[in-house]
C-alpha cells in the first residue's frame, strides 16, 4: 500500500488498512500467516503487526 505524500496523515491509509484487516479476519483460514514489508514505524502495529526479526527479514532487488 502506498499513500501519496500530499495525502498522508488524512486517514486514507487507516481506512485502507481497516478494510484489509476486516477482510483478512473474515476470510483468512485459521492459523494463517500474514506478513508485510514496511519502511514506516508505528503505523501497522495498531493492527497487531510486530517485527519478525530475528526470525525472518525482507529482501529487495533493485534494478
Amino acid at each position: 500500500m502506498l499513500v501519496i505524500e500530499q495525502f498522508q496523515s488524512k486517514g486514507g491509509g487507516t481506512m485502507i488498512m481497516n478494510a484489509l484487516m476486516d477482510y483478512l479476519l473474515r476470510e483468512a483460514p485459521p492459523q494463517s500467516y500474514i506478513n508485510l514489508m514496511a519502511d514506516v514505524d508505528g503505523f501497522y502495529e495498531r493492527w497487531g503487526f510486530e517485527s519478525s526479526l530475528p526470525n525472518s527479514r525482507g529482501m529487495v532487488l533493485k534494478t
